[in-house]
């Protein structure tokens, strides 16, 4: 696994360094998964990678082992099976907001720009708004309309190395 991560990772994360987001939709499917970025974020010292995650029992598990190096950096993702855990494992969490109101009355910083995902290690929790593609007509999709009408600058969610 760590080989074909490699193989697929642009040739700047590789040579000069760079910033990769781990999967733009999607998460670790399972703890093997999860362990391979770890090993190739060490084979990269030079470059971050930042990932998303609802995948808080692994995460527990590459936590209590040191497996996560210095220049990776998680995201526990709220609103997933074991929000329970997000406490205990101390990592900085998100939160999505369909409502600009609420997003303010939470207190949180908003990260329109992946910049609180990325430098922040173990940092201080922030706030998402609805982004992405959301179906026609649903909660979400009516949220993202409340965010253009508020000008709400947009979440990019563009996976670019830097």
């Amino acid at each position: 696994m760590v080989n074909l991560i490699s193989k697929s990772l642009p040739e700047a994360i590789k040579t000069v360094g760079g910033i990769m987001r781990v999967h733009i939709g999607g998460d670790f499917k399972t703890l093997n998964y999860m362990k391979a970025w770890l090993l190739v974020a060490q084979k990269y010292p030079r470059s971050k990678f930042y990932a998303y995650t609802k995948s808080l029992k692994w995460l527990k598990v590459c936590q209590d082992n040191d497996l996560i190096p210095d220049n990776f950096s998680f995201t526990q993702s709220w609103d997933g099976k074991y929000d329970d855990m997000i406490d205990d494992i101390g990592e900085k969490s998100a939160r999505v907001f369909i409502d600009p109101d609420e997003l303010k009355a939470s207190g949180l910083e908003h990260d329109h720009d992946d910049s609180h995902a990325i430098h922040n290690k173990r940092g201080q929790d922030f706030a998402l708004h609805i982004h992405g593609s959301q179906p026609k007509g649903s909660k979400a999709s009516a949220g993202l309309k409340k965010f253009d009408k508020a000008g709400v600058k947009g979440y990019t969610n563009k996976s670019k190395c830097t």
